[in-house]
């Protein structure tokens, strides 16, 4: 009967020591985790600081935004590095005001008919339905204060990913409209040093999409825009042209009314993740730069 006794004291120690031990591993796994995570949480906040330095340091150098600049390249950051494990934030900054800005679609409340037929061109030019870009100004507007008689206010999307509850917008849609279209707090001037064909072609009517392409072709080959009356030198230059079929006019006529545009930028999204181990932590970020370099976190959101 003692041995018995001693027999089943035995065994509930060992339970007792087994369950011990398992609860001792998965806290230490938690804990673990949680470092793991508070490590690649400062590997995204060191990712976005390079990234408001190098919008500060291009914003002293330079007084055009351009795909050249310092801010367009890879952002690597690895001061987490240590030996034997693999730590890294892994990024890239885009220019947002080369895109066409869904917050130009209202003015006053309303919404903007001369921001809406751009929209439609651009969607007819990225092979989205006329209905679809209806609708997403449609959405837009009802972000607006009072643009709903019982005071209902939808939030206005901080990001082109958020119109996809808008009736016709998909995957298929947002992946077409995802270099060309953006959303911003407020207004913004299209930068022609850094907008698409496409956008260019659609902010200037009547401009067709070879004319935008010969235009962009001849930027990317070193010939960035200097201001607005740059680009509506070259654009009448470009005009004249086509009016020649195909030749330089010798005295190229102005536009009467050539389209405000921007050649610097003040709004960038940040794309990046941390990666830590086998960890990788996503991460969006949009930023704005004033006039002076300074440069601020708008919104952020890890795990995107």
């Amino acid at each position: 009967m003692a041995v018995i006794s001693a027999l089943l004291v035995v065994a509930a120690v060992t339970m007792i020591v087994a369950s011990l031990l398992q609860r001792q591993d998965t806290f230490l796994r938690t804990v673990q985790a949680a470092q793991t995570r508070a490590q690649a949480q400062a590997l995204l906040e060191a990712g976005l600081g390079v990234a408001r330095q190098r919008l500060r340091e291009d914003g002293q150098r330079q007084a055009t935004t351009r795909p050249d600049g310092a801010w367009a390249a890879p952002i690597v950051d690895t001061r987490l590095q240590r030996p034997g494990r693999d730590a890294a934030f892994v990024g890239r900054l885009e220019d947002e005001q080369g895109k066409f800005n869904l917050r130009n679609l209202v003015f006053e409340g309303r919404l903007y008919q001369d921001g809406v037929a751009e929209l439609l061109r651009l969607c007819a030019l990225v092979g989205v339905a006329p209905e679809v870009g209806q609708a997403i100004a449609e959405r837009i507007l009802a972000a607006q204060p009072g643009a709903d008689p019982h005071g209902r206010l939808a939030p206005l999307p901080r990001s082109l990913e958020e119109l996809a509850g808008v009736p016709g917008v998909d995957g298929a849609v947002l992946a077409r409209l995802r270099r060309h279209v953006t959303v911003l707090p407020r207004v913004t001037l299209v930068n022609v040093n850094t907008a698409s064909a496409e956008v260019i072609a659609a902010h200037v009517p009547g401009m067709s999409l070879d004319q935008a392409k010969a235009m962009v072709a001849q930027r990317d080959a070193g010939l960035w825009f200097v201001n607005n009356g740059d680009f509506a030198n070259r654009l009448s230059t470009a005009e004249g042209a086509a009016d020649n079929g195909g030749g330089a006019s010798a005295t190229p006529a102005p536009r009467a009314e050539a389209p405000r545009v921007a050649v610097a930028s003040g709004w960038f999204r940040l794309d990046g993740a941390a990666r830590l181990g086998g960890v990788i932590l996503p991460l969006k970020a949009l930023l704005t730069r004033s006039g002076d370099g300074v440069s601020q976190i708008i919104w952020s959101r890890e795990g995107a």
